[in-house]
């Protein structure tokens, strides 16, 4: 159907998203190198062997949002298997105001983000059944899921699907058949979430 084709993934909102957060004038681009930023987001290690996910992000942009600036990233999961639950997110993290946009800010914001582990710093997070999730451990996520409540049913295009007959043995929930997906208007109305979310948190410490 060509409404389904223009649907979007759970990656491509939270991508054109951020596309949206970041288009401004000023904006200035930090690359994290070839081999990016990890931060921890999973483990299952025990004695024998060690199992980690992680979100990698390869580039960030810092931005005036709110009346305050922030270098905003999206991830996507990497790893071993503890990460395949989740596909990508959107992090944020405070940059001083006056700061010049160098070689030092880059390797401070790196480390910001290095240290956000476990969806700390994260705006919002895509799984990879295409839920999006907002993690009550975030520094942002009370602002976020205030602001995505109202709006979250207008969002979605199609709800996860699944088959009820064929069990994962890693999840012991039914395999999903059809993953959520989009609305063409949704990376706009989220776009518009988080900013509001980040207006609402610049007196937090970050």
């Amino acid at each position: 159907m060509a409404g389904d084709e223009q649907n979007l993934s759970a990656r491509t909102l939270l991508r054109a998203a951020c596309r949206r957060l970041t288009r401004q004038r000023g904006t200035k681009d930090l690359h994290f190198g070839e081999h990016g930023v990890l931060a921890e987001i999973a483990d299952d290690s025990d004695w024998h062997r060690t199992r980690t996910g992680y979100m990698l992000y390869r580039s960030a942009k810092i931005v005036d949002i709110g009346g305050r600036r922030w270098a905003i990233a999206r991830g996507e999961s990497s790893g071993d298997y503890p990460a395949r639950p989740f596909d990508s997110d959107i992090v944020a993290v405070s940059v001083p105001p006056g700061r010049k946009v160098d070689a030092r800010l880059k390797a401070e914001v790196m480390e910001a983000i290095r240290r956000s582990s476990y969806f700390r710093s994260s705006l919002v997070v895509a799984m990879a059944d295409g839920n999006l999730v907002v993690y009550g451990r975030s520094v942002f996520g009370q602002a976020v899921k205030a602001g995505l409540e109202p709006v979250a049913a207008d969002l979605v295009a199609r709800g996860i699907e699944r088959n009820d007959d064929c069990i994962d043995p890693g999840t012991m929930r039914a395999v999903v058949t059809s993953s959520a997906a989009y609305k063409p208007t949704a990376p706009r109305r989220l776009a518009a979430v988080i900013r509001e979310a980040l207006t609402a948190s610049k007196h937090l410490d970050i």
